[in-house]
């Protein structure tokens, strides 16, 4: 397990490698005709990898993804209903999502995987 300021400067050092942003929007809900809401978006710093790997989506089945997005901490909360922006203005569904964990006291931050 990591001492604090160990983990701390960890932290920033991943922190300083996420020198790509994406735009989150929060789903809010839908209306009666299927339209679906979304809050104000908000910009993150990340970094995103894209090559195809073979994930379990929410349902419990083995997927292909091709866009991996790991956040700077601390990371958002991220549901499979939110909507993510790319730089390239692409917008991949959100298959699986890893939310924020720690292995052996080394936290990692939400992945989001489209």
């Amino acid at each position: 397990m990591l001492r604090p300021a160990r983990l701390a400067r960890r932290n920033l050092l991943f922190n300083r490698a996420c020198t790509s942003t994406v735009t989150l929007e929060a789903y809010q809900g839908q209306t009666s005709g299927g339209i679906r809401h979304y809050a104000a978006p908000v910009t993150y710093a990340c970094v995103i990898f894209e090559d195809m790997r073979l994930i379990v989506d929410a349902t419990g089945q083995q997927i292909e993804a091709a866009i991996h997005i790991l956040f700077a901490m601390p990371a958002p909360h991220v549901t499979l209903n939110d909507r993510v922006t790319l730089p390239d203005q692409r917008q991949p569904v959100i298959r699986a999502i890893e939310q924020d964990g720690a292995i052996g006291g080394v936290m990692f931050p939400t992945i989001i995987h489209g």
